[in-house]
């Protein structure tokens, strides 16, 4: 799965942050660069949410 670093130099403020998501889709930062992120498919999504809550079956 190849990623791709999106250019961008400087600071970016949470809210260059958001926007920038919303016009160029998922990314996140690794190292101090923006990569780009694979979308999520309905089975991967539905796993992620399964792994996510197993912790609360041990809640006591």
């Amino acid at each position: 799965m190849a990623q791709h670093a999106l250019p961008h130099t400087g600071v970016m403020t949470l809210d260059e942050f958001i926007h920038r998501s919303a016009q160029e889709g998922p990314f996140e930062i690794l190292d101090g660069e923006i990569v780009s992120k694979m979308p999520t498919i309905a089975r991967h999504a539905k796993i992620t949410k399964r792994l996510f809550l197993v912790p609360e079956l041990f809640r006591g």
